[in-house]
């Protein structure tokens, strides 16, 4: 095995949810690693809308204490030369970490959807970083967190030496922005693409469809969205649309010349006025992509009779495979995009709460786009 002094600390800080609303700093014991896993010291995490989710619902008692975080990135400080073999990188290193931990041998994981992998070894709601419970050994299971155990089934990506910190904790949210607009809908070059939604991966699928060759990308957003509306347009969008000021139809209709769009991706959360939406500005033929999540909400209005007479293509999709986070850190290294303009705020590990309430508008202070919570800040 391959270690460095990094591994000789006892301890490491993670803050732990022990009960909705409530993160607690905990001392954690480092484990040995074997053959096959290993350490990662957490530089940096992103947090997305369902970091919010997870701190504020409620759950049944037994899926407390928790560690939340499935953006990390950090630099490896112990592993197992199978591990290394495998991973193909060395102890020093600085890695991305893809939130699934996937067996890569169950009907799920052979179908390149290992978020949804049924490998029993591990328990939690999907097998992943941050839904693992704190109870499994050796508990570093997310990315609040000094340490994170990388487990033999998870998966690395690692980060050029001229990659930034903030332009690799994009890592996961460009993942997802990749699968959404590009893998998962497989748009034409020359087409047309509107993404309703511009959170941080709704601005990430502007990037990802201007990569794929789409020519006219219309993105929509809400009044206090005028700054990151500013950030589509550096990143290649062709129109933005403050919904609460423009009828999204006819703003769409405006935008494509009466033709509509071949694609739209809905990116909003909680909101179910874009899935309505997205059967009108969808051209016949066309596809409808949906990934923000509406907290179980019904959509009002909906009539499947609209995707029947246009033959509509309706995917739903929830996160990336490894085609997705190879892609990714292709992009990010490649700074053809300015990326690192998302990057807006960066809180220590003590303050991850604080973070959380940030990016979901209760903060104060400047507008957030990407947050990350960085342990050793």
């Amino acid at each position: 095995m391959t270690t460095t002094r990094a591994t000789k600390r006892a301890t490491a800080r993670a803050a732990v949810l022990t009960a909705p609303g409530s993160l607690e700093l905990w001392d954690v014991p480092v484990p040995e690693v074997g053959d096959d896993d290993g350490l990662l010291a957490v530089e940096a995490c992103g947090i997305c809308g369902s970091d919010v989710e997870q701190l504020r619902a409620e759950r049944p008692a037994d899926y407390y204490p928790i560690t939340p975080g499935h953006e990390p990135i950090g630099t490896v400080i112990a592993l197992g030369e199978g591990a290394r073999q495998r991973w193909g990188v060395e102890v020093g290193d600085r890695v991305g970490v893809e939130a699934a931990i996937s067996c890569g041998r169950c009907a799920h994981c052979r179908s390149g959807r290992s978020i949804g992998c049924t490998d029993p070894r591990l328990p939690g709601p999907i097998r992943s970083y941050s839904t693992i419970p704190f109870r499994v050994p050796p508990h570093l299971w997310g990315g609040y967190s000094e340490v994170l155990y990388l487990d033999r089934e998870a998966r690395v990506h690692q980060v050029p030496d001229h990659v930034t910190l903030e332009e690799a904790a994009l890592l996961n949210p460009m993942a997802n922005a990749i699968e959404w607009s590009v893998l998962t809908p497989r748009p034409l070059p020359g087409s047309t693409a509107v993404v309703l939604g511009c959170g941080q991966r709704g601005l990430l699928c502007v990037a990802a469809l201007r990569e794929a060759g789409v020519a006219t990308i219309v993105i929509t957003g809400l009044r206090s969205d005028r700054h990151k509306l500013e950030l589509a347009s550096l990143l290649g969008a062709d129109v933005t649309v403050c919904v609460e000021d423009e009828e999204t139809i006819e703003a769409v209709r405006n935008a494509t010349g009466g033709t509509f769009a071949d694609l739209v991706v809905d990116a909003t959360p909680y909101a179910t006025q874009p899935v309505t939406d997205a059967l009108e500005i969808t051209k016949p033929g066309g596809t409808i992509v949906l990934a923000g999540v509406k907290a179980g909400r019904s959509i009002p209005g909906f009539v499947s009779d609209r995707l029947v007479m246009k033959e509509l293509t309706l995917r739903g999709v929830l996160a990336a495979r490894t085609e997705a986070f190879d892609l990714a850190m292709k992009i990010i290294a490649s700074r053809r995009h300015p990326l690192g303009e998302l990057h807006t705020h960066a809180f220590p590990l003590d303050r991850a709460a604080e973070a959380v309430a940030t990016l979901a508008g209760h903060g104060g202070g400047a507008p957030a786009v990407a947050i990350t919570i960085n342990p050793d800040k």
